[in-house]
């Protein structure tokens, strides 16, 4: 059998591979490994707020409560969810990173 007649043979195989000389046995292809479902991204919400605070300028909240919906609405934007203990923790790591300083309910800013 020539080079050709036996590229030919190769490549009309379908699933199991069969020797046209009768050598061995059929031997079955390996299973595709099987695909993993793909992982969301992991946001992180402290750098989006920080991003949307540096962002926004002159025009960031002055008041907790405000700096609080501000928060959620950057984090539901980003297609993350974030809950009130969540928020608390994230403000807090904003107050001992340094980037905003919390007087009774006034917010001030240090980025």
């Amino acid at each position: 059998m020539s080079l050709k007649e036996k590229i030919r043979v190769v490549l009309n195989q379908n699933g199991k591979f069969i020797c046209p000389n009768g050598n061995g046995r059929a031997q079955p292809l390996p299973a595709p490994p099987a695909k993993a479902a793909p992982v969301p991204p992991k946001i992180d919400n402290y750098a989006v707020v920080l991003a949307d605070l540096k962002k926004r300028g002159a025009s960031r909240p002055r008041k907790v409560e405000t700096l609080k919906s501000t928060i959620r609405a950057t984090v539901k934007n980003a297609k993350s969810s974030i809950t009130e203990s969540q928020l608390e923790t994230l403000i807090k790591h904003l107050q001992v990173n340094g980037k905003i300083i919390v007087a009774d309910t006034k917010v001030s800013y240090s980025l």
